[in-house]
This record gives structure tokens, sequence and C-alpha cells, in this order.
């Protein structure tokens, strides 16, 4: 995604750096990825309500890409997470993790978490190439094996192993000046330039100051990779993300390719155009020359650059009437909790289907009472569909007073 412009190659020159990402064993310094620590008893809980990805199946020996959205469901930052005893970790853009930072915390309320900025604390470097295997094996015994893996060593840091085989390492300063020392003779010493470089070959977006709370997840193909959890339940965004998963259309998507910035003479009489969408990334070749990104485009995952781009739909179809759900029916006592994890295990597959996240309410007079809401439904004869379809495989009429049924009132807005 997009990055602060940097000052290309000259053309038919090449970068060492870039050279040696592409083609041999590397080992580079993240300064521009900041860390941001979640620690307390109530972390957990609290940043699966905050972020895209599944924080409860993240732990000590796994990891997950993620984002922290808007309630319109942009992206106000992306990054890695993964948990250490002490708590959660996550690496984002460094020139974000103030501003994260504050906003995130104004929500932790009395919630038992501390958030702090651990930029300072952590030194975070990459490894990729063929003899990355080898040169970390001697450092970390217990290399991880498959991607999203995590492994740590006490004395020297922790090590993530990403989907696309690339090692991300988190090390305490004494222990990073030490290993780059001790590998500098198998892995070459890169700067963050060419790390970037090899995220955008891979298809790994990055957020930043410039493009901030302008895309959802899916316009930079994080779902890909992911990020993004369409069975986890409700997080900030999460209706919007879920909607254009599974209803709506992009009028933007990630594409790889070169772009040529030369510029030339306007031809007589023709008239000055504004340049229409975002330059994503733009690097130096590894043979010399400019490597941009193309226009109207973000990093994309190659196995998915054929994708077609839809264009969004008119705003009057996005703006028809939408439908509001009722549903009550009684549960004896005997079977109110069993009854509550069915209808909540139901209601996390529905939004994962439907894209429609649903509420459950009991009658303040009488507990035996119970209501399911689902509002804001586009489409009334799919979502009654695929409810149905769940409370028969989920079995929730057994568990209801003996001779009733679920009533159902619909509503509509005006």
């Amino acid at each position: 995604m997009s990055m602060p412009f940097q000052i290309a190659e000259a053309e038919g020159r090449a970068d060492p750096d870039l050279v040696a990402a592409r083609s041999g064993s590397v080992l580079a310094l993240l300064g521009h990825l900041g860390v941001l620590q979640f620690s307390g008893e109530d972390a957990e809980s609290f940043l699966q309500g905050q972020l895209s990805c599944d924080v409860a199946a993240v732990g000590l020996r796994s990891s997950a890409y993620g984002a922290y959205c808007s309630p319109k469901g942009r992206m106000l930052a992306n990054f890695l997470l993964w948990r250490e005893e002490a708590g959660f970790q996550l690496a984002l853009s460094r020139d974000l993790t103030a501003s994260i930072h504050a906003r995130i915390s104004k929500f932790v309320l009395r919630a038992k978490v501390k958030v702090s900025d651990a930029s300072d604390a952590i030194v975070l470097a990459g490894a990729a190439g063929p003899e990355a295997d080898q040169a970390l094996r001697e450092a970390f015994p217990d290399l991880p094996k498959e991607p999203d893996q995590v492994s740590r060593r006490p004395d020297t840091g922790t090590v993530v192993r990403l989907k696309d085989g690339r090692y991300f390492l988190a090390l305490s300063p004494p222990s990073a000046s030490a290993l780059r020392q001790r590998l500098a003779n198998v892995l070459v010493p890169v700067g963050a330039h060419a790390w970037r470089w090899l995220d955008i070959r891979n298809g790994v977006p990055l957020v930043t100051t410039a493009t901030q709370d302008r895309l959802v997840p899916q316009m930079a193909n994080f779902e890909l990779l992911g990020g993004v959890s369409f069975s986890k339940g409700c997080y900030t965004g999460q209706e919007v993300v879920a909607r254009m998963q599974h209803l709506g259309k992009l009028n933007r998507t990630g594409r790889s390719g070169r772009l040529s910035l030369q510029r030339r003479s306007r031809r007589p009489g023709e008239r000055d155009r504004r340049q229409r969408g975002k330059l994503a990334r733009r690097g130096a070749r590894p043979a010399g020359g400019s490597a941009d990104r193309e226009p109207r485009g973000l990093d994309r995952a190659p196995e998915v650059a054929q994708r077609a781009r839809a264009p969004l739909p008119p705003p009057a179809l996005r703006r028809r009437v939408t439908l509001s759900f009722y549903i009550y029916y009684r549960v004896p006592a005997q079977n109110a909790e069993r009854a509550r994890a069915v209808v909540r295990e139901l209601q996390r597959e529905l939004a994962g289907s439907a894209g429609i996240s649903g509420r459950l309410l009991r009658r303040r007079d009488d507990e035996t009472t119970w209501m399911e809401i689902y509002e804001n439904v586009q489409d009334g004869a799919r979502f009654e569909a695929e409810l149905a379809k769940l409370v028969e495989r989920r079995g929730l009429a057994a568990l209801l007073v003996p001779g009733s049924s679920r009533k159902q009132e619909v509503f509509r807005s005006f």
C-alpha cells in the first residue's frame, strides 16, 4: 500500500540491496515499523472486539495479520499480531503508532488492559532467501516450519514465519546487534526499502499515513492473507467489512504492475487531465530504474492478479429499503445455557455467511422469553432462508418450551 515517495534509482543503475533481496539471502532491520503492546487479563477480549482478526485463535505458537478499522470499515492501520507471555504485540507502520495508541486507548474504559508503545524496546528485523532457514536455525533451534507459526528463545527474542516463507524477528536491543553480526557471513545486510520491495512482490500491504482511513481490507486483498475473520463476531467496522464481502462490490482492488513516470509534453490543444487513482508504492527495480505500482491499484497477491474490478452499484441501489427481523420464542430454564450457546454459534455463523450481526435479548419480567434481533437486512428472502437452515441444523427448536415455536415480526425502514 501507499508509502511516501522515494527517489528512484537512475535508469540503468542497480540497487545492490534490491539485487540481493531478489536473488540472495538477506537480513533487514525494519525501522519503518513500530510495536504496540497490550497486556492485562482483559487484553484478549478487548482486542477481539477491536481488530479484524480472530485474536482468541492466536496462541503463544501462532500469529495473524489483522487490521484496526474505523466504524465505516476503513483500515486505520494493519499489522502483524503475535502473543507473548506478557501480552499481545502488534507490528504496524511506525508513523501510525502514536495515533493508534491514542485512539485505541480511549476504548479501554474499565477493562483491565494496558496499552504501551514498545517501539524503542523491541528491534524488528526480517530475514529472507534460501539460506535464511539454516542461518536462523543456529540462533533459534526450534525454528517455525509452517506459515504463521511462532517460536522464541528467552535470551534472543521471537521469530515468526510469514505466509510467503520469510521470517519476521522481534529482538531485544542487545541480542539484535549480536545476531546481526553472527549472521552477516550468511545473510546480506540490506535496508528496510529492500524488505518493503519483498512485501510488494508477495502482495503484503502496509497502511501508512498516506492511505489511512481510505480503504476497506478487501481493497488491499487483505482478506486473502487471513487478515479478516468472517466468523469471529463483532468488531469495529465489522458490519461494513462483512457486507462488502458477501453483498457489496469493490470499486478498487489491488494489482501489481510497473508504471513509467517519464514526463511527456502535452500535445497542442490537449487538456490537462486529473490523475485518477493512487500510486500504492514506488521503489527502485533490482535491475535499475523505477519499479512502481500501477495507478488505481494496491499491492496484490500474485495468485489473484487477474480478478476483475467491479464498479460500485448506483447510489440509488445503495440507499434501498432495509429490513429488521424480530424473532421471539420461549426457552425453559433447564435449557437456557445450552440454548444460549446454540444461538450465539448460530449468529456467529450467520454473520460469516450473510454478513448480518444479530443480538440476543431476554424479557425483563420473564426470563424464559427470548428475542433475536437482526437489522439492516437488504435481501430478506435470502436472509430468511439462511436463518431457517441454520436453526434447523443447530436443532434449536428442540430446546424451546414444548408445543411452542419461533414467532417472527419484520419491519422495514422508511
